[in-house]
């Protein structure tokens, strides 16, 4: 070890190391002529031992590293991976004097550059207090620098990036987004940074948008139809009757969007509205009607609404003749009558939320390759009931069956946790 790097360890928090006369030099050295040292070493140091260092600073490490990363201090810019021990630095260091500092800036004026850095400062705090700076920052900007399309991806970055890792942030989102006073912005940037969501709480931010920002109906109906859900949303329902209102809208494309919603949203019941927008003149809504039936059925028919109406009555006949007896047939304890009851449950894959319950339920009964096979297939079937199922089946006292729901569970999230039936059950809540 050099001399230089002992004295940055001794600076850091190991001034035992030096002799007293070399440790007093180097504790009154500027924190962030330290930084700079540590940044130069921390490869060589490791990264745990560095961040150790770096959290001995406690206080007075917020300002250089905060300088460093907006680029304000009188040094070379940190290239890549500097940068990134940095930002994984921002936990190490007090969070109310870090967010006090950076609201700071937030609320002064910034460059650009100065901006988009404070973005990403922000999203890697994570944590919800990190949210209101966020927005403070963005409403800050000129109208003129909000435009532009470097700070609406950067504040959209940024947005997802908190949002995924301080999901109690969503909490507040709405309110602090969608006020009256905000920018128009402001509100479309937050909707396009939900696009895509699998947090069930991004419905009911969404659906505040539609009620107090009638002015981004079509942005907050397009996000909607971008949802991905894991789990079932306690405000599905209120968004689904906001989202039928604006099925007639006077503009094309409001219609269009709305109908696109509902395949993300719909109910059985919604089928017909979809089905009798079909023959509508306009293409980009029959155009949008068709997509929607699609996705709500999983079916496949083409444009033609007697085509569809046909396929709807047959459905609502099997609904009321067969689902109830597969469901004792597949609960009764008989595997051969099980297995012909899951076949023919999985040949109706609209009904698949009800389908996925039975299944979830029969898995607990039966053996153990019954069990494994049937994980496979709710995995394959997908959506929140599904998922929501195997999530039970998490709690089987059966390691196979348990591993089995965990590996579709994995497939159909695309989100690799811990075999957990508590982790699991808090991340489809919507609250993780």
């Amino acid at each position: 070890m050099t001399v230089r790097l002992a004295l940055l360890l001794a600076g850091l928090g190991s001034l035992v190391l030096c002799a007293p006369a070399e440790a007093q030099e180097v504790a009154e050295r500027p924190a962030l002529e330290l930084v700079r040292e540590l940044l130069k070493h921390h490869e060589e140091l490791g990264e745990e031992t560095a961040l150790e260092r770096l959290s001995g600073l406690r206080s007075a490490g917020i300002e250089p590293i905060v300088a460093l990363l907006l680029g304000e201090a009188d040094a070379p810019v940190p290239n890549y991976a500097q940068r990134q021990f940095l930002l994984g630095s921002l936990d190490q260091l007090p969070r109310a004097e870090l967010l006090r500092a950076l609201v700071e800036r937030a609320h002064s004026e910034v460059s650009l550059d100065g901006a988009l850095g404070l973005m990403e400062v922000l999203s890697a705090v994570e944590h919800a207090s990190a949210l209101e700076p966020l927005i403070e920052l963005h409403e800050a900007l000129s109208s003129e620098t909000r435009q532009q399309s470097l700070v609406g991806r950067g504040f959209r970055s940024a947005l997802g990036g908190l949002l995924d890792s301080a999901p109690a942030s969503f909490e507040d989102l709405g309110a602090l987004a969608f006020a009256p006073e905000r920018s128009w912005s402001l509100g479309r940037d937050t909707l396009q940074a939900l696009r895509g969501s699998d947090n069930a709480a991004a419905v009911s931010v969404v659906e505040r948008a539609l009620v107090v920002r009638p002015e981004l109906a079509w942005d907050c109906l397009a996000t909607l139809a971008s949802l991905h859900l894991l789990g079932p949303s306690p405000d599905a329902d209120s968004a689904r009757e906001l989202v039928r209102r604006r099925l007639d809208d006077s503009d094309d494309s409001i219609s269009a969007a709305a109908l696109s919603a509902l395949g993300a949203l719909g109910e059985f019941g919604d089928i017909p509205a979809l089905i009798e927008r079909l023959d509508v003149e306009a293409s980009v809504v029959s155009r949008a009607a068709s997509g929607a039936l699609q996705r709500l059925t999983g079916i496949a028919i083409e444009q033609d609404s007697r085509a569809w109406f046909d396929w709807f009555e047959r459905e609502q006949v099997w609904l009321n003749d067969r689902l109830d007896a597969l469901r004792n047939d597949l609960l009764n304890g008989d595997v051969a009558h099980a297995n012909a009851a899951r076949q023919e449950l999985l040949r109706h894959p609209w009904h698949r939320d009800r389908t996925a319950m039975v299944l979830a339920g029969a898995a607990g009964i039966h053996g153990r390759t019954f069990a494994t096979s049937t994980c496979a297939l709710l995995g394959d079937l997908g959506g929140p009931a599904a998922i929501a199922g195997l999530v039970e089946v998490l709690r089987d006292g059966r390691q196979p069956v348990r591993s089995a729901a965990h590996r579709a569970l994995v497939a159909a999230t695309g989100k690799d946790l811990e075999p957990d039936y508590y982790t699991w059950r808090e991340r489809i809540s919507g609250t993780r």
